[in-house]
């Protein structure tokens, strides 16, 4: 019998990255858990938190994905935020279920893990607005953004952004 070094390395690197994946797709479970629970927002009507989203990337791979929490919002919310003459409908998880199944990941080679709050009032809280003269501002996400930084950095890139979408 003769020693294949290539299928060794090949068989060991795909054995590594499985158990890293696996302990990156735990972690993520985690701390969607954290992002959601330390906001400063009060939910309502449950669709920004239902919105909570999680995917976990290897080489371009979705790995899993998750939400926060079990409990569904049970009405629509209406965003009025960018005009009075607009009203968008908001359902949290549907967002988040579109979110997964559309995201497509920067990173093709190693691992990419992607928090997001996608219904689009998370990000208008957190990016921040100014109503009858007074400026308002709300942790969604970005407070969990430098413990997250600290501790996936030597694995990966770590960004945060906040998108506002435009209506």
């Amino acid at each position: 019998m003769q020693f294949n070094k290539k299928a060794l390395e090949r068989q060991m690197y795909n054995y590594v990255a499985d158990e890293q994946t696996k302990r990156l797709v735990e972690y993520a479970k985690q701390e969607i858990v954290r992002i959601a629970t330390t906001g400063e927002f009060s939910n309502r009507t449950y669709n920004l938190i239902d919105s909570y989203v999680w995917v976990v990337f290897c080489n371009g791979k979705k790995k899993g994905s998750g939400y926060y929490g079990k409990k569904s919002a049970s009405v629509n919310s209406v965003l009025h935020e960018y005009s009075p003459d607009i009203s968008v409908d908001v359902n949290g998880r549907a967002l988040a279920q579109k979110f997964v199944n559309e995201y497509q990941p920067a990173e093709t080679k190693g691992w990419e893990i992607v928090f997001a709050a996608v219904a689009p009032y998370g990000a208008y809280l957190e990016g921040g607005f100014t109503f009858h003269g007074k400026r308002y501002q709300f942790n969604v996400m970005s407070q969990r953004y430098d413990e997250i930084k600290r501790t996936l950095t030597p694995l990966c890139h770590v960004t945060f952004h906040v998108n506002q979408p435009k209506y």
